[in-house]
Parts: structure tokens; C-alpha cells; sequence
């Protein structure tokens, strides 16, 4: 057990996290808790309910590891990034969420 002890910490990305999530409920089932799966994968325990209810919707677990192509996130393109950039070197003092609400995005 001692060689897993020097292996560097990994960022998941959402669709890992997402992943791990489906693939710890295919194997353990009803057997394992939302809470255990939730500190297991350092992930919110709400999230990992939400993936086990769509399983139980779908029971397609690619599909529920597989983001639906309208959720993509539309808002962090560069032109996005370059107007807010320059907003915020203009007025560095403005609060991001007046400036999402003038942009049309969530903060």
C-alpha cells in the first residue's frame, strides 16, 4: 500500500467527477450512501443525488456521464473574456455581479 502513498493529487475534471460518480453507483448499487460517495470523491452530496436520480431516469450511464450538448457552457468565449477584462481594468472597483447582470450571464 506503500507505493500509492507517493502518487500526485489529480484535479478531476466534471465529467471524471461525473464518471467516478455513475461508475461507484453501478458497482456498489443501493449499498453505498450519497454521504459516503460524496466524502469518497470529495464532491458535494447533492451532486452525486442528482447523477443517481438521472441514472435511475435514463438507466443509460453514458448518458448521464455524456454532458447533453445544450448545457455546454456558452458564456467563456474569448470575446466574453476580453469584454469583461476590459471592464473590470477600467473600473477594477465593480462588482462582478453587476457586471454579469449588464453582460446577460450568471455569476
Amino acid at each position: 500500500m506503500a507505493a500509492y502513498g507517493n502518487l500526485q493529487p489529480v484535479i478531476w475534471n466534471k465529467q471524471e467527477h461525473r464518471c467516478a460518480v455513475i461508475q461507484i453507483l453501478s458497482i456498489k448499487g443501493n449499498t453505498i450512501s450519497n454521504t459516503q460517495v460524496s466524502e469518497l470523491l470529495g464532491i458535494d452530496r447533492r451532486r452525486v443525488a442528482e447523477l443517481k436520480q438521472q441514472l435511475k431516469d435514463t438507466r443509460d450511464p453514458r448518458a448521464v456521464v455524456d454532458r447533453p450538448s445544450s448545457s455546454a457552457c456558452k458564456a467563456r468565449t474569448p470575446d466574453f473574456i476580453r469584454r469583461v477584462s476590459d471592464i473590470l481594468e477600467h473600473d477594477p472597483s465593480r462588482f462582478l455581479r453587476d457586471v454579469a447582470k449588464e453582460q446577460d450571464v450568471s455569476h
